[in-house]
């Protein structure tokens, strides 16, 4: 019986550690206290969570890192999970600031956040894996600058795709865009649009990349452009990969130019 024990054990102890080191690099690509190295464990650094990408992201660095508190999840995202201390926050449609269930601006000295969320503030580190970046907080008030909703981590957008500026007096939108070959066999098009205005078309064929520049004008305090994909595709049922998304275009690159 020992030795059946014995036989039994070894290789369940080696695979209970596989499996956790590969649930720890979902979340984490280099040192796990990456963030209190940077800000010190007594700092304050409010987590903003979209809902977009691995969760295992947010709940790794929450837990390794004492100054990650608490995390808000925006505009009706789901939570992250139930031992993660955590709370419903939207932004600002005028101003960009992000405000707690009670109205509050939420405020701390440091924000973490990932690429979908661009803040206000001096980044000070990031996990080029995760993507996620950590913000040193201007007046420790917790300010966006830039949104994109619809991307996925991998850049690709789906149906529809959009990006909004904050203190946005006007001026230019430039977005790259990419057509895949094995994915796409007819040309696509995207369409912008920016308010109640089509401001812009792009014609792809697949494996192609172009950029598309369009005009923007700032209403209710914002800059916004939608893209809106045709024809889309899913990998699963095209090339029989486990990927069940609804896909559109990838996005390249993502530039603002003011007017002047």
């Amino acid at each position: 019986m020992l030795g059946w024990f014995i036989l039994l054990q070894v290789p369940l102890e080696r695979q209970m550690k596989a499996t956790s080191q590969g649930v720890l690099q979902q979340g984490l690509s280099g040192r796990r206290e990456w963030i209190d190295e940077k800000v010190g464990g007594n700092a304050r650094v409010a987590a903003l969570w979209t809902g977009n990408g691995n969760p295992m992201t947010m709940i790794q660095n929450v837990f390794f890192n004492r100054s990650v508190h608490p995390v808000f999840f925006l505009d009706g995202a789901a939570p992250v999970a139930a031992l993660v201390p955590q709370q419903s926050a939207s932004i600002d449609a005028a101003t960009g600031d992000v405000r707690a269930a009670d109205g509050k601006t939420v405020r701390a000295d440091y924000a973490l956040s990932d690429p979908q969320v661009k803040l206000s503030g001096e980044e000070v580190a990031r996990d080029p894996t995760t993507g996620l970046v950590l913000y040193r907080m201007p007046g420790d008030q917790v300010r966006v600058r830039a949104r994109a909703a619809g991307v996925y981590p991998d850049s690709w957008t789906g149906p529809e795709a959009s990006y909004t500026l904050w203190r946005c007096l006007g001026g230019q939108f430039t977005v790259g865009i990419a057509s895949q070959a094995d994915l796409f066999t007819t040309p696509q098009t995207v369409t912008a649009v920016s308010g109640q205005r089509s401001v812009g078309r792009l014609r792809i064929r697949p494996g192609q990349e172009k950029t598309l520049t369009v005009p923007v004008r700032p209403e209710g305090g914002h800059c916004a452009v939608t893209l809106r994909v045709t024809p889309t595709a899913v990998p699963a049922q095209v090339l029989g990969t486990p990927d069940t998304r609804v896909l559109g275009v990838r996005v390249t690159r993502f530039d603002y130019r003011p007017d002047g």
